[in-house]
C-alpha cells in the first residue's frame, strides 16, 4: 500500500512533503514495476536487431525510448490507482501544450499534480534532454520534473526471448519551479565566454546578444546536465531553503548520472583492449577498474602528478585514462618518476580510446 497517494496526487501536501513522498513511497514502486518483464518487453530488441551507431540515429532511438518510458510511467501510474482502490483520479497525457507532459485529474476534470518527463541513457556522451520551460509557465504548487535514467541490458529473461531490453536505473524528481529558478540564475549570471554582450530571458524565450544582434538561444540554457556548475555548491543570499535543497539534489543527480555512464564505458574500453581480468580499486571514495596495466578513472578523481603516482602505486597501472565531462578521455603514461610521465591523447571519445591505447604498445600482458 502506498501511503498518502490521494493527498500527494491532489497536491494537498506541501512541496517538501510531496518530494519526500515521491522519493520514498511512489517512485520506488514505479521503478520496480517498470523493470518487470511485462514493461521491458515493450522496450526491447529482438531477432538480431542492432542499434545504429551514428549519433543522429542514436538520438532518434533515445527520443523514441523517452516516449515509451513516459507511456509506461503513465500506464503504471494508472494501474497503481486501480490497485489502491482510487477510482476518482487518473493520469493523462497533455496534448495541447508543450509543458507539462502529464497531469493528474479528478473525474470532474479538475487538475492536480503536473509532471514534466525526461529520460537519459547512461552511456550517452551528450545527453540532450532539455528543461527550458519559462518560470511564468510553471506552477510552484503542482509542477514537478521527473527524470528516468536508463540503459540497455542484455541479461536474458526467463520468460521473453529478447536480445536486449531497457532497464531503468533510477527515477529522480525535482520541484520544477525551484530548478527553473536555479537554471535562470546560472544562465543570467554566467554567460559563455563567446557571449560578446549579454544574454537574457524575454517573455517567450531565452535570448543571447552579440554586439547589436539578438537571437533565440540554441537549446543550451535547459540542457539537463548543464543547469548549474558542479564547482558551486551553494546559492547566493535570497534563495529559499527549498531551492538550496533542490540544488543539492540536482548536483547529486548529475554526479550519479555521469558515474553510471562511466561504469559502463570504462569496462567497455578495457574489454576492447583485451582486458579479460578486470580488477577494481578505489581513489578516495571513487571506484575505478583496471586491466592490462590500464586504469580508467572517473571525472571526480584528480589528474595531477601526485594522483597518477598514487594510482600507479595502488594498482600498478602504467597508463591512466580519465573520463572527463561527456566521457571525453585523456590518457597519460605514468613512469616511476614524475618527469617520465607523458600525455598519450586527449579529448577522445570512448569508442576511439581503445584503439589508441592498443597503438601505444604499453599494454601489459596478463596471465
Amino acid at each position: 500500500m502506498i501511503k498518502g497517494l490521494r493527498e500527494a496526487l491532489k497536491a494537498e501536501l506541501d512541496v517538501p512533503a510531496t518530494l519526500n513522498w515521491f522519493r520514498q513511497e511512489y517512485l520506488p514502486e514505479v521503478l520496480e514495476r517498470i523493470n518487470r518483464d511485462g514493461s521491458r518487453k515493450t522496450m526491447a530488441l529482438y531477432g538480431g536487431e542492432r542499434l545504429r551507431t551514428n549519433e543522429r540515429n542514436l538520438t532518434d532511438t533515445r527520443t523514441r525510448l523517452g516516449l515509451l518510458l513516459e507511456h509506461n510511467f503513465t500506464r503504471i501510474s494508472n494501474e497503481i490507482l486501480v490497485d489502491e482502490g482510487v477510482d476518482d483520479l487518473f493520469w493523462n497525457y497533455v496534448v495541447a501544450n508543450r509543458f507539462p507532459d502529464l497531469e493528474v485529474h479528478s473525474i470532474d476534470g479538475s487538475t492536480h499534480i503536473r509532471i514534466e518527463m525526461k529520460a537519459l541513457e547512461s552511456r550517452a556522451e551528450e545527453k540532450s534532454a532539455n528543461f527550458a520551460t519559462l518560470i511564468k509557465d510553471i506552477d510552484p504548487e503542482t509542477d514537478y520534473l521527473i527524470v528516468c535514467l536508463w540503459q540497455w541490458d542484455d541479461t536474458p529473461s526467463a520468460s521473453i526471448a529478447w536480445d536486449s531490453a531497457v532497464r531503468v536505473e533510477k527515477i529522480y524528481v525535482f520541484h520544477a519551479y525551484s530548478l527553473a529558478r536555479i537554471r535562470d540564475y546560472n544562465w543570467l549570471n554566467h554567460p559563455p565566454k563567446n557571449c560578446k554582450a549579454y544574454q537574457g530571458i524575454d517573455i517567450r524565450t531565452a535570448v543571447t546578444c552579440n554586439a547589436a544582434h539578438f537571437s533565440t538561444e540554441e537549446h543550451n540554457m535547459g540542457k539537463i546536465l548543464r543547469l548549474w556548475s558542479r564547482g558551486r555548491k551553494e546559492l547566493p543570499v535570497g534563495f529559499s531553503d527549498l531551492e538550496q535543497e533542490t540544488l543539492e539534489s540536482y548536483l547529486q543527480f548529475v554526479d550519479e548520472v555521469y558515474y553510471s555512464g562511466f561504469k559502463l564505458l570504462s569496462v567497455e574500453i578495457l574489454k576492447s583492449i583485451g582486458g579479460d581480468c578486470i580488477e577494481y580499486h578505489t581513489y578516495e571514495d571513487a571506484s575505478y577498474p583496471e586491466s592490462r596495466g590500464v586504469a580508467v578513472v572517473p571525472r571526480e578523481v584528480p589528474f595531477d602528478k601526485e594522483a597518477r603516482r598514487k594510482i600507479l602505486n595502488d594498482c600498478g597501472a602504467g597508463v591512466v585514462v580519465k573520463m572527463k565531462n561527456n566521457y571525453q578521455c585523456v590518457a597519460w603514461s605514468v613512469g616511476m618518476a614524475a618527469e617520465m610521465d607523458s600525455q598519450l591523447f586527449d579529448n577522445t571519445k570512448p569508442k576511439n580510446a581503445a584503439q589508441k591505447l592498443i597503438g601505444t604498445g604499453l599494454l601489459r600482458i596478463d596471465d
